[in-house]
């Protein structure tokens, strides 16, 4: 699951950087709130943000932080409190990750699991036929993140 993953990824960014304290995150477009539990319940501090709430929400108890609202990017939707932002299948919100989280303090850093191809405006549309529609979408976001000062890493997801 992507909890356990990003976990030994911050693990290690702790160790590297000589950090006691967890990581602190926000996931936008947190769906079921699956994410939020678990790197809740790992200790990391965070809040999942979606435009529906969802029934299970409730299962998760008082400790993981779930909230009901939309997510509109602009110059006031920045949050410059959380070392991460998340966005695990954040569908619209897949390009603007690196953008709010740019913008949100030189500190923060994105991870981005992109599922449904959206670019800023609407539906993305490959520009490279040689590549899959999922490669073209990676290298646009990728591009994306570098444009706003990143370094862009890109792994493998493996689902058992």
């Amino acid at each position: 699951h992507p909890g356990v993953g990003i976990d030994v990824l911050w693990e290690g960014e702790r160790k590297e950087e000589g950090l006691e304290k967890k990581q602190s995150f926000i996931d936008l477009g947190c769906g079921n709130g699956l994410l939020v539990y678990l790197l809740t319940m790992e200790g990391h501090p965070g809040v999942g943000i979606d435009v529906r709430r969802r029934k299970i929400w409730d299962k998760f108890g008082p400790a993981v932080h779930l909230k009901e609202e939309a997510v509109v990017p602009s110059e006031a939707i920045l949050y410059p409190h959380y070392d991460w932002l998340i966005g695990n299948h954040s569908d619209e919100l897949t390009p603007w990750l690196p953008v709010m989280a740019g913008r949100s303090s030189y500190t923060t850093r994105y991870f981005s699991i992109p599922c449904c191809f959206h670019d800023f405006d609407g539906k993305y549309c490959r520009s490279d036929p040689s590549l899959s529609q999922y490669e073209s979408y990676l290298q646009y976001t990728k591009t994306i993140g570098e444009e706003m000062g990143f370094v862009v890493f890109e792994d493998q997801l493996r689902i058992p």
